[in-house]
């Protein structure tokens, strides 16, 4: 018999394969959370003067250190903003209203490139000025009244790809006639060459810009050069379009971003980041940010307005007012959106029509400031189709779809109609009729400071519950027996943390499984108190658990070398060296052996005090038999020496005190010790150990007489480079017949 399984876990090793979203965003572990947003709240430089009626894009160009270039289109120049205290100043010897070399008219994009250079779109005289930025020399003009080869109306924008070509926005201008004219997008190679082929790309491609305003380059796709796009914010109409780096249409990123720049909106600028789209709207002051995937995750109000848009070498967004104010920065604060909706499903089981019972989300939320909010629907017709997926029964402006099923409503909701858990609830009934399908959708809301989040969802249906645990005669009635199922899960629900525990009770006693964070003291402390191990809170997770499982071992090994040096390397992060006192042999007339050396001489006789022989007054002591040769052993005996890097232990006295303490803790108890912390001593005769505790240095350095050394102390006599210079001056340092000639 085939078992069938009656729940299932919806997020999957590669996220959430149903999951459409607002105002959210799934992190790398597959976790929803509300959409972190750019926080515009730091102001660099002073307030820009106001221009008014200024339309489109003002630019903002990054360079590599992190200075920001500004487009000041009211004054004509462009301002360079210091990276480190957000100080502002004219770039100089450029700017200044005007047409000639040097000079600029309404300047509009502002882009830090390739080759050191400053690029500018000088809108009001039709062309673009490249700056080198180390010498702040003029480099080149490409455009204007006298230059055919660049046809520019009025360049607004600039980007730059990772091979280095240049693309330009020229969003055109009314003709004398009313008519539109330009309107093109420009790409140019190192030299200032147009790209023919990419116009004509462009320009047959099935959505053609009629009034490109912005432009940004951007890999969709990080680390992937293949995936780098190009896009475009089109005027006429206001849409967004993307290209790749041939000028050929990305259909697919194309319907996206459109879609999800919808209407209403008066885009001026564009920018990607890592994984966000943010898009200026001027229209109501703000900038829109949006996943790579088309999924709108909040807005961003910006003080002043928003025209232009850049990110920095550090990745944060920047923001040019473009009619009067400060340029804003976005701080690196965690900032979310207030609401964000989630849309899960359809699922479907292998029982028609299901009876979808249980959901149980694993996460965070009730908490003061973050709230989740669970709906659920069954349908036998909405299936995921285009057009037939369900509208969510909520929306972030506090719409609600008509039918919603209250939550405190008893009865079961009908098929085709959301049905409302209780607000923060995790553990949810599936109160609706049994069908084909099953949708989820959930509401996330926060403060702007914190966000709930959903880790995963299991779902339950078909299951018998403790419904099976009751005599039959509980189950004949379908009315009854579906209130009972639900009640009955209701309180298996209540007792869930209690079963868990107990099945997870075996991982309570495993030293690599038990619980290490959370209240005090925690689940691996109370095995450690079990066997009998010291846990201390400076060790890493590994070393603790490693500790308490190696315990039992290390019981069996106590009292010995190998137990004392692990110790001592596991409290002090020392190496101690460990010694057993060793007597040399005993020294005796007519053997061989150095006195001093490899024999010593007896504390006493091998046999105790002998009458007339040994025996001294108040040195002589007696022993039995069985003892005998015991007094050439006894300085030794239950003996040892430990010696440690004093600078391996740290804290001065505090660390040998507690090396002392952890010895006299482990040693055992009928031995005696001497603790000796090695240092660098050079002590000739007493602890002086080459390569231990003594470095012997190299000879000194010659000196000459007559200078400020002494002879004798730290000099020798040598021939120095300057007395070689004067080897053969006579009275100086001329040696007859030794290197000299008369």
């Amino acid at each position: 018999m085939t078992h069938v399984p009656t729940y299932r876990y919806l997020r999957l090793e590669r996220g959430w394969p149903t999951l459409e979203g607002s105002g959210v965003e799934v992190g790398e572990d597959g976790t929803i959370t509300l959409a972190r947003l750019p926080a515009l709240d730091e102001a660099l430089g002073e307030p820009l003067p106001p221009l008014p009626g200024l339309d489109g894009p003002a630019g903002v160009g990054v360079a590599p250190c992190g200075d920001l270039f500004v487009a000041d289109t009211a004054n004509h120049r462009v301002v360079r903003i210091d990276a480190c205290d957000g100080r502002a100043e004219p770039l100089p010897c450029f700017g200044g209203a005007g047409g000639a070399p040097g000079r600029l008219l309404a300047p509009r994009g502002v882009l830090v490139g390739p080759r050191q250079s400053l690029y500018v779109a000088d809108s009001g005289n039709a062309r673009v000025v490249v700056v080198d930025l180390p010498t702040r020399q003029l480099r080149a003009i490409w455009g204007g009244a006298d230059d055919p080869a660049h046809p520019f109306v009025q360049p607004w924008d600039l980007a730059a790809d990772s091979r280095g070509a240049l693309y330009v926005a020229d969003p055109g201008a009314l003709d004398a006639d009313g008519q539109w004219r330009g309107g093109r997008l420009y790409k140019l190679d190192a030299a200032g060459r147009i790209d023919a082929a990419f116009g004509a790309a462009v320009a047959a491609s099935a959505e053609r810009p009629g009034a490109p305003a912005s432009v940004a380059v951007a890999l969709v796709r990080p680390g992937d050069v293949a995936s780098e796009r190009l896009v475009v914010l089109d005027r006429r109409p206001n849409r967004m379009l993307a290209y790749a780096l041939d000028g050929t249409l990305d259909a697919e990123a194309t319907a996206l971003w459109s879609r999800a720049l919808g209407a209403g909106a008066r885009p001026t600028s564009v920018a990607l980041g890592e994984g966000a789209l943010y898009v200026a709207d001027a229209a109501n002051g703000r900038v829109l940010v949006f996943g790579l995937d088309g999924s709108f995750r909040g807005v961003a109000p910006a003080r002043g307005g928003a025209l232009g848009l850049a990110l920095d070498c550090a990745g944060r967004l920047v923001v040019h007012p473009g009619g009067g104010g400060e340029i804003r920065r976005a701080l690196g604060l965690p900032v979310f959106a207030e609401c964000g909706t989630v849309l899960l499903g359809p699922f479907e089981a292998e029982s028609v029509p299901t009876r979808w019972q249980r959901l149980q989300l694993t996460g965070e939320a009730g908490s003061p400031d973050a709230h989740v909010r669970v709906f659920t629907l069954t349908s036998d017709a909405l299936d995921g189709a285009p057009g037939r997926r369900p509208t969510p029964p909520i929306t972030c402006a506090g719409a609600v779809v008509p039918g919603l099923v209250a939550s405190d409503d008893p009865a079961p909701a009908p098929r085709d109609r959301w049905r409302a858990a209780p607000t923060e609830a995790l553990d949810v009934l599936a109160l609706n009729a049994p069908a084909r399908w099953l949708w989820i959708a959930a509401v996330l809301q926060g403060d702007g400071s914190a966000s709930p989040s959903i880790r995963q969802m299991r779902l339950t249906h078909d299951e018998e519950g403790w419904i099976q645990f009751l005599p039959a005669l509980y189950r004949r009635d379908d009315a009854s027996r579906v209130f009972l199922e639900r009640a009955l899960a209701a309180f298996e629900s209540v007792l869930d943390a209690d079963e868990a525990l107990i099945d997870d009770l075996p991982l309570l006693f495993d030293a690599l499984a038990a619980g290490d964070s959370g209240d005090r003291p925690t689940w691996l402390e109370w095995l450690a108190g079990w066997v009998d191990a010291e846990l201390r809170e400076a060790w890493d997770e590994a070393t603790r658990r490693g500790v308490v499982a190696g315990a039992f071992r290390a019981h069996a090994r106590r009292g010995t070398i190998e137990s004392l040096r692990r110790l001592v390397r596991l409290h002090t992060g020392a190496t101690p060296f460990i010694e057993e006192a060793f007597v040399p042999g005993v020294w005796s007339l007519g053997a061989s052996g150095a006195l001093g050396f490899d024999t010593a001489l007896a504390a006493a006789s091998a046999d105790g005090a002998v009458l007339g022989a040994t025996a001294r007054v108040d040195r002589s002591h007696l022993i039995a038999a069985e003892e005998r040769g015991a007094p050439l052993f006894d300085d030794a005996a239950h003996r040892f020496v430990v010696r440690v890097y004093a600078a391996e232990l740290g804290g001065g006295g505090d660390g040998l005190a507690r090396l002392r303490e952890l010895i006299d803790r482990e040693k055992p108890a009928h031995t005696t010790y001497h603790l000796c912390p090695i240092g660098p001593r050079m002590r000739v005769g007493a602890q002086a150990r080459v390569g231990v505790d003594a470095v012997v240095g190299g000879p000194p350095r010659p000196e000459p007489l007559g200078g400020a050394a002494r002879l004798g102390e730290g000099t020798v006599l040598g021939e120095t480079r300057e007395a070689s210079r004067a080897a053969s001056v006579v009275g100086a340092g001329a040696r007859v017949g030794v290197g000299s000639m008369v």
